[in-house]
């Protein structure tokens, strides 16, 4: 995942309510400017977001999610707000989004929106309202320009931030890694799954290319309007924004980098997927789990200098320990493990063993709220690094949870089920990789 700017102690700036306080509050962003930890996008100058909030939930999430993005301002009632609003009109400066807190308990800022309307230099300012529920056409203001649910996944923040045009503070600076001799090309995967991310980059960087990473399709889509990849890999299922939805908005944009390629990653491939796909924008597709050397033969058209894929095999940990179980298919794992360096292969399976009790973990509490988009979403990412690693009764009992996923009552013994699994595939793995535990 992208590197983003993260302080101890995020930038949240409390917005007094006298015009003296004002242009302190001001001052004070344009120390944050001098400090380097906000952007000048030229002016108009911005500072960023307005949360407009009762005293005490400006630290609490999901505003400290913001906070921890973009540089932020708070007022704790509305005058304050309309007057902060005001005065930053008056200095040529624009806010570029006002997030309005309508939640139940929370003062009521009802009419707000259409008040900061009216204050000259807001009309570029997107308004968005965070609710406990979706208001019924009766109720929603005409100036809110969408709504956001509480509870709000940090994950979703930098979505909202992108969809408002947010841009200071947001710390997207290169997202490209630095490039070393010898190197080939820049790829960039968008992977939501920790283990398939790093199994994925292991086998790009050990063909010799540089590789930048997304966890999600938003990620991606700010990834690309940097620039500087020659091609994107690109997981189909993903959280906030999914690989087609991705692909889409990668081909609408402006300039040469809506036309970088992009190769789609799925463990589920049909012809409807084929022509989602295509139609989409993309080049073609990759079936997970794949080996370097499908890899290779799969992205060898776009780059012409590829390491050779049929060099030395490595001597890994499992080479000399003989199989004693059936928990593990060797022939899936040999193929892997012996063409990536055994620290490497060391580290994906220490990796591996890490993430996929917090998927286990993730899995029961999606059953237990009925979420059935996380617990498909949690399932799929087991299954997806199972399959790597050869763990093929957890696979399988992983696609089981994706496929019921809308049924939970059903769910929940295959859930258990899969937990046995995996702790079978971690004694058989570590038998086969004593310092997977050990590996960075």
């Amino acid at each position: 995942m992208f590197p983003r700017r993260h302080s101890a102690s995020p930038t949240m700036h409390r917005t007094p309510t006298s015009d003296d306080e004002v242009s302190a509050s001001h001052a004070s962003a344009e120390a944050q400017v001098s400090r380097g930890q906000m952007s000048q996008p030229g002016p108009p100058e911005s500072v960023a977001v307005m949360i407009v909030t009762s005293e005490g939930q400006a630290e609490q999430t999901p505003f400290s999610y913001f906070a921890e993005q973009s540089t932020v301002v708070v007022a704790t009632d509305s005058g304050a707000a309309l007057q902060l609003l005001r005065t930053a009109a008056n200095q040529a400066r624009i806010y570029q989004l006002l997030i309005i807190d309508g939640r139940a308990g929370v003062e009521n800022f009802a009419g707000l929106a259409s008040r900061v309307r009216k204050i000259s230099g807001t009309e570029t300012m997107k308004i968005i309202m965070l609710q406990d529920g979706l208001p019924t056409s009766t109720e929603r203001e005409p100036d809110i320009d969408f709504i956001v649910l509480d509870p709000l996944p940090p994950q979703r923040v930098g979505q909202i931030l992108r969809q408002a045009g947010v841009t200071v503070g947001l710390g997207v600076e290169s997202r490209i890694p630095a490039s070393s001799p010898g190197e080939v090309g820049a790829v960039l995967l968008v992977e939501d799954d920790v283990v398939n991310r790093r199994v994925a980059a292991t086998m790009l960087e050990v063909l010799g290319l540089r590789v930048g990473t997304a966890s999600d399709g938003a990620e991606a889509v700010a990834a690309v309007e940097v620039g500087g990849w020659d091609l994107i890999l690109m997981d189909c299922l993903m959280p906030v924004m999914d690989g087609i939805a991705a692909a889409r908005e990668i081909r609408s944009l402006p300039g040469n980098q809506r036309d970088v390629p992009i190769l789609a990653m799925s463990a589920n491939i049909s012809e409807v997927d084929v022509a989602e796909i295509t139609a989409a924008g993309m080049s073609g597709c990759l079936s997970k789990p794949f080996s370097v050397d499908q890899l290779a033969e799969v992205i060898g058209p776009w780059f012409t200098e590829l390491k050779p894929r049929g060099g030395a095999a490595h001597q890994s940990e499992s080479d000399s320990t003989v199989s004693t179980d059936d928990v593990i298919n060797d022939e899936i794992l040999g193929r892997l493990s012996e063409r990536l360096p055994p620290d490497r292969m060391a580290r994906l399976v220490g990796t591996f063993l890490e993430e996929s009790p917090k998927l286990l973990d993730r899995m029961t509490a999606a059953i237990d709220r009925e979420d059935f988009d996380d617990l498909r979403l949690a399932s799929h990412s087991l299954k997806g690094s199972s399959s790597f690693l050869g763990a093929t009764e957890v696979t399988e009992l992983a696609r089981q949870v994706e496929g019921k996923s809308q049924q939970p009552d059903t769910c929940m013994p295959v859930v258990q089920e899969t937990v046995a699994a995996f702790l079978r595939a971690q004694r058989a793995l570590q038998r086969r990789f004593p310092t997977a535990l050990r590996a960075d």
